[in-house]
């Protein structure tokens, strides 16, 4: 043990490294055996873990694909609010945060599915849990703040409606995804939503 290391350090380094393990398992027998395809106890039995020290961190699976989703998007958040810093106006830095969010749903269809479900029960709860928060909140703080400095939105909006409004605004395009197949044009679906999520905000 390093000399200004301590118990409760390697404790929650271990937890990091535990939930790191059952996501990795977890999302591999997913894409194998489908969402719907696989129990809980069988994750549990993959990572040679009981089933209660499964559910003290996940107490479903859906939780453990919402973390695997926020995951990637943390991971790559700093890129991002570097590239999207260099736009100009809160209608294209929405366009292009919701167009490369898409990229990812395309690329996991099933799993942002299940994620997105899961996201609206959360979105719309009266009781939101402490650690809710999803990766989408983190990109739409930066959009509230380099909005507000642009004076692109109205200061007498809080900042929490337009986080909220912000991850409906994606969910409404994914939605758009499903629902429509081949038939989906991402860069005209992203820019028309971007479009009605900046007037819902205009100063």
């Amino acid at each position: 043990m390093k000399k200004n290391e301590t118990p409760v350090s390697r404790s929650e380094r271990k937890k990091a490294e535990l939930r790191r393990r059952v996501i990795e398992t977890a999302v591999g027998m997913f894409n194998e055996k489908s969402f719907h395809g696989v129990t809980m106890e069988e994750i549990a039995d993959a990572v040679d873990i009981a089933k209660g020290t499964l559910y003290n961190h996940f107490p479903s699976k859906e939780e453990i694909v919402a973390e695997f989703i926020k995951s990637s998007f943390t991971s790559k958040h700093y890129e991002r609010i570097m590239r999207f810093r260099e736009l100009e106006g809160t209608r294209a830095r929405a366009a292009h945060i919701f167009g490369e969010l898409m990229q990812g749903v395309m690329r996991q269809k099933d799993l942002f599915e299940i994620f997105i479900a899961y996201r609206v029960k959360n979105i719309i709860s009266f009781n939101k849990q402490e650690g809710s928060e999803s990766g989408i909140g983190l990109l739409a703080e930066e959009v509230v703040k380099l909005g507000k400095k642009d004076g692109d939105i109205c200061g007498n909006i809080e900042d929490g409606f337009v986080k909220d409004l912000f991850e409906f605004t994606f969910i409404e395009i994914a939605k758009a995804f499903y629902n429509s197949g081949r038939k989906f044009r991402l860069n005209e679906t992203v820019n028309k939503y971007a479009g009605v999520f900046a007037r819902g905000i205009e100063a």
